[in-house]
């Protein structure tokens, strides 16, 4: 048990606190809110207090120095706990590891808590204002990152929508080009003369020195010039009837 507010409110505590036992009232009030420390200050002003006690004081004070530093000495503690030794320090530390009071780790090796979250304890009232500034501190950091959020996700909303329009538009001017070439094609092709590149070449043997040159193929014949119209044999006619009349 960490948290005595409800005991101390209950009417029947109150009232102890103007009689003879008022300093029962006041025990309850440092375990509440006060620690180790506070009763070391004015020991005769509490009844005299268990091992068990006095135990549950410390630890109390360690939650509460948890609370103000995440990076806690053993130094600082054996001076708060009235501890001698590391080994009782770490003793009243990993028992409250142990009732999920404190999480964190001991560092032996630098003499260190890390304190990663430690549990509440009781709230005075004159604490409050402080709890009510930092509340809203909080609060104002949320809708700050709410508020950023909500931008991020307006704008990659309206990147993708820019994204989505420009890829339609480019796909609508493709396929206009396409349809456009398309028609282009469609009538051009009919008109097109097909033309016999051989028409146009001087035959090799029609060469006044004998030299040949390549051959280039015919649209007409895909495996080349295969002298489909027996042109070849028209020119060695011509040469042989020449050579006759000259003799």
């Amino acid at each position: 048990l960490f948290v005595f507010g409800e005991f101390l409110d209950h009417p029947c505590v109150r009232n102890l606190s103007h009689g003879p036992h008022a300093a029962f009232a006041d025990l309850l009030n440092l375990f509440c809110y006060g620690s180790f420390e506070t009763y070391l200050a004015e020991p005769t002003k509490y009844p005299e207090l268990s091992s068990a006690q006095i135990r549950k004081l410390k630890q109390l004070s360690i939650i509460d120095e948890a609370h103000s530093r995440k990076l806690i000495p053993y130094e600082s503690l054996f001076k708060k706990l009235d501890v001698e030794s590391s080994r009782e320090l770490e003793d009243l530390i990993i028992e409250l590891f142990y009732l999920d009071a404190l999480t964190g780790k001991l560092d032996q090796q630098r003499a260190l808590l890390e304190v990663d979250s430690a549990i509440g304890r009781d709230v005075r009232i004159e604490q409050i204002p402080e709890l009510n500034a930092t509340m809203n501190t909080w609060l104002d950091r949320v809708e700050s990152i709410l508020t950023h959020i909500a931008n991020e996700v307006k704008l990659a909303n309206d990147r993708r929508f820019e994204m989505q329009l420009h890829k339609k538009r480019v796909q609508e001017a493709a396929a206009s080009v396409k349809e456009a070439l398309r028609g282009q094609l469609s009538k051009t092709e009919p008109d097109t003369p097909r033309m016999d590149i051989d028409d146009h070449m001087v035959h090799p043997d029609l060469l006044p020195d004998g030299r040949g040159i390549p051959t280039r193929p015919s649209l007409d014949c895909p495996a080349g010039d295969k002298d489909g119209r027996n042109r070849l044999g028209v020119f060695k006619g011509l040469r042989k009837g020449a050579k006759h009349f000259i003799s």
